[in-house]
């Protein structure tokens, strides 16, 4: 069973838990337990992006390269709510190179292009298809 102790301070996403056993071996002990950082990007929470004086969450920064860029600094609120589209996880989790077709339009594409673009990822993005094959991150194949 696990036993979480509470939230570290300056970071919302990580937390002290404690495992220990239900036949009561081993008591949960808060003080020696280990900190888990859970490394995905916080969907419940807006930050504000003052260039345009709106409130916009992770899955808009991932959307917006540019603001990324100026976004995903340590001081920015967005650095600490979006870990993932921030580029603070280490998953190992990457897309590879290579290129996938999508239609007579777009032809031949790769997965960069492919992670800026949320309607062809709900279209490519399933088994047997080489998006899916190729771009891990970018299809949502990680965690």
């Amino acid at each position: 069973m696990i036993h979480i102790c509470g939230q570290i301070p300056g970071n919302p996403l990580h937390l002290r838990m404690s495992l220990y056993l239900n036949d009561g071996v081993q008591e949960p002990n808060c003080d020696d337990s280990a900190v888990v950082d859970f490394c995905d990007d916080d969907f419940t929470k807006e930050f504000l992006v003052e260039d345009i004086m709106a409130y916009r969450d992770c899955s808009w920064l991932e959307r917006n390269p540019d603001q990324k860029s100026k976004l995903c600094k340590n001081s920015h609120e967005a650095y600490h709510l979006c870990s993932e589209t921030c580029g603070k996880c280490s998953d190992n989790c990457e897309d590879d190179e290579g290129k996938f077709y999508v239609n007579s339009f777009h032809r031949m594409q790769d997965c960069e292009w492919l992670s800026s673009k949320p309607y062809w990822q709900d279209r490519l993005c399933y088994s047997g298809h080489r998006a899916f094959e190729l771009c891990h991150e970018s299809c949502d194949r990680c965690d």
